[in-house]
């Protein structure tokens, strides 16, 4: 099988009709890292977006001053640690921070000021221990990579203050800026901006590795509390995209309840995938505060953040066939065009199907067209969708079809920069070279929305002269053209 066993065994289970709903995983904006099983075609796969309490608290920087001379907009904090008061106090770099480092002050210093903290070596929750033991009133932890601050998971420890995590580039910033300064800093929970309907910067990016398929398929928040076991009443934090999925399944839980009690039908697995994504909600930010504006690429959030209460009013889907592990092609609900290398003299176009599945007992017509992800991407005129016909029309419980045509001109595509080396890793790069949108159908009372992606790279047509070259004397010539 071209994927391993466990989504190899998710495949089959969902060919059975059952809804396996499976976390993409937290490895970050980074190219085709989102994880089995929920690459399996007929799993739903899902990422992390933000609870709509979540918040960005902001980080008041006072340099040699009694007014704020710089802020600190991008941070991420710790529901074990929350920021549930204001602190104030000097700023005390102190390196790594880990139990049996040694701190680069005195340990004294750490007393009523507010520690700067190296991510690295240890767990988070042990150092902030640490920290708050020697009397810190609040800890600032510095990413040790680029990109979005992450928020973590409580290890070790159980004494705790108020804790943000900034940035590698804002905090190695702060860190310069003590050197031969007075320097202190407040934070608290009244400096903070919202960030509801933006992702978590840990969630997981696709597309799939083994299918080249949009993977994850639909978002939902994840950051909430769980059963603590053993205790019997307790709580922990609980989050990651394993705290999105049970959403998504408790979402899929309700669909098929409701199609149970109103009509009497026991839904496909795939008639609650399409059902879900159908209805999501697309307009979701990468991150408010360092990307304002900017919306998550389909190979992040895929059709959207969930939104089980349209898809309990709505009554209708759309879907295309996909490539099966084995049996009968999946019915997505997304279309994959997947990486292709496009030449001046290869084929340029593809053609595919799309199906709107009507679960309701009246004659429908839906409008169709499609749209860019991003505006640079429609004004680059390299890609273009097209479709068979203007409507769908579909029958009472009944099923329409549409082709939707993918044309490419190979000569206005953007030069290919990932790479295997240092550049394979870059989120920013791939949103760079995908080319996305999505596929709307409207019946004036009704809107579906499917999306649509495309890894499009730029490649020479070469060819040589000869099947086979002489060597005279331990030489010869092939042409290359």
């Amino acid at each position: 099988q071209p994927i391993h066993v466990p989504a190899y065994m998710v495949e089959l289970i969902s060919q059975f009709g059952i809804t396996v709903v499976a976390s993409a995983g937290n490895g970050g904006d980074l190219p085709y890292i989102a994880g089995s099983p929920s690459i399996a075609p007929g799993a739903i796969s899902v990422a992390q977006t933000q609870v709509p309490s979540a918040k960005a608290y902001s980080v008041r920087i006072f340099r040699n001053s009694n007014r704020p001379t710089s802020e600190i907009l991008n941070t991420a904090d710790l529901g074990w640690a929350p920021v549930d008061k204001t602190v104030n106090g000097p700023l005390v770099y102190v390196g790594r921070g880990c139990v049996g480092d040694p701190y680069l002050v005195p340990e004294s210093r750490v007393r009523n000021a507010i520690a700067i903290i190296d991510r690295g070596g240890c767990n988070i929750s042990s150092k902030v221990d640490r920290a708050a033991r020697l009397g810190a009133k609040g800890v600032i932890i510095v990413n040790n990579v680029p990109g979005d601050p992450p928020s973590f998971s409580q290890g070790d420890g159980s004494l705790f203050v108020p804790t943000l995590v900034v940035t590698q580039a804002d905090g190695n910033a702060l860190k310069a800026s003590l050197a031969g300064n007075r320097v202190r800093a407040t934070f608290g929970p009244r400096l903070f901006r919202p960030l509801v309907g933006s992702m978590v910067s840990s969630s997981s990016r696709g597309p799939s590795y083994s299918f080249q398929t949009i993977k994850p398929e639909i978002g939902a928040p994840g950051a909430s509390v769980s059963a603590e076991v053993g205790t019997g009443s307790g709580e922990t934090a609980f989050g990651g995209t394993s705290g999105a999925a049970p959403m998504v399944a408790g979402a899929a839980a309700l669909l098929q309840s409701r199609y149970l009690s109103d009509f009497g039908i026991l839904l496909d697995s795939y008639d609650v995938k399409a059902l879900l994504m159908s209805h999501a909600e697309p307009n979701i930010l990468i991150n408010p505060v360092s990307k304002p504006g900017v919306l998550a690429p389909i190979t992040r959030i895929g059709a959207g953040e969930v939104r089980v209460d349209r898809a309990l009013d709505g009554s209708a889907a759309v879907v295309t066939l996909g490539e099966p592990i084995q049996g009968d092609p999946d019915l997505q609900g997304s279309i994959s065009f997947g990486y292709r290398a496009w030449t001046l003299s290869g084929p340029t176009s593809i053609t595919r199907t799309i199906y709107v599945l009507n679960y309701s007992g009246s004659s429908r017509v839906f409008n169709v067209a499609s749209s860019f992800r991003y505006a640079d991407d429609a004004a680059l005129g390299a890609v273009t969708l097209a479709f068979s016909a203007p409507t769908v029309s579909v029958a009472p419980w009944g099923v329409g079809a549409v082709n939707v045509t993918l044309s490419v001109d190979p000569s206005k595509l953007a030069p290919w920069q990932l790479n295997g080396g240092t550049q394979g890793g870059n989120g920013d790069l791939l949103t760079l070279q995908e080319i996305d949108g999505f596929i709307t159908l409207n019946d004036g009372t009704e809107t579906l929305r499917m999306p649509w992606h495309l890894l499009p790279r730029k490649a020479a047509d070469q060819k040589v002269s000869a099947s086979s070259v002489t060597l005279a004397g331990g030489a010869g010539t092939l042409g290359l053209s």
